[in-house]
């Protein structure tokens, strides 16, 4: 199983570093070149693993390595000075919250789903909210919203409802409803742009999809091994082709259309 990249830039279509900067990308982040549950292709966020051998692609699976390739491009030359925004589909792995207010408990020592919450203020600062308590009579003990709301300097009467101050915090960007995908882009300066559901037009990603398998089923002797060597090899049958060029005309050929309020049927 392969999870991969495709980039609208001349660069592309798969994202790399050179050697040169995967070695300036080793001095800040050392852990690049630790062995993980992923298989990365040399120099890249491009992950693979063997089904009933490995791990999975689940939520934290994901999330590993979208900020593998968020550290990495940091570090392309090519990219220097662009905005990077990143395609993602409605998948669970892409879409999952870090938190609701909602599992939330009000008072102190009740439910709390996470250590901390990193967000961004209102003024685009960094912030981190710490759920229990650091230090003090209560250290290890959750907080609860109406010490978080304090915390935030909200105005909360001392006996609010739940319901209410959920209602109230629900407002703050602490608790805007954010996934961890975008808590984790925000971090390196990277945009998370969500696909609409069923315009797989609109992502790119599925086009290579498409034509990796259409290149196995073509090739394959049904074993096992030398479905792994057309894997690499549909790969490098996309490139070959430019494929990728003929998937990003019809992106932006259906934005527009969109845009225009038009249909995309008949194109």
């Amino acid at each position: 199983m392969v999870s991969d990249f495709l980039v609208q830039h001349p660069s592309g279509p798969f994202f790399r570093l050179s050697p040169a900067e995967y070695a300036d990308a080793l001095v800040k982040y050392p852990h690049l070149d630790a062995d993980t549950d992923l298989n990365y292709v040399e120099r890249s966020a491009t992950a693979s693993i063997h089904i009933g051998k490995d791990s999975y692609f689940d939520n934290m699976t994901i999330l590993e390595q979208f900020e593998r390739l968020f550290q990495l491009l940091q570090f392309k030359e090519e990219y220097k000075g662009h905005r990077i925004e990143c395609i993602v589909d409605n998948a669970r792995t892409h879409t999952a919250k870090s938190h609701s207010v909602l599992d939330f408990g009000k008072s102190i020592g009740t439910r709390c789903p996470v250590d901390k919450i990193e967000y961004i203020d209102s003024k685009g600062s960094s912030e981190i909210l710490h759920c229990y308590f650091q230090s003090g009579p209560n250290q290890g003990k959750s907080k609860g919203l109406l010490a978080i709301a304090k915390e935030l300097e909200l105005v909360i009467p001392q006996t609010i409802k739940l319901g209410d101050l959920q209602k109230m915090l629900a407002n703050h960007p602490a608790f805007q409803t954010v996934t961890r995908l975008e808590q984790l882009a925000q971090k390196y300066g990277v945009l998370i742009r969500f696909c609409p559901k069923f315009h797989c037009e609109l992502n790119c990603i599925e086009g290579l999809w498409c034509s990796q398998k259409m290149f196995i089923r073509r090739n394959t002797d049904q074993t096992y091994h030398t479905m792994l060597k057309l894997i690499a090899e549909s790969r490098d049958n996309f490139q070959e082709k430019n494929l990728d060029l003929k998937l990003i005309r019809r992106f932006w050929k259906c934005l527009q259309v969109y845009k225009d309020g038009q249909s995309y049927i008949g194109l």
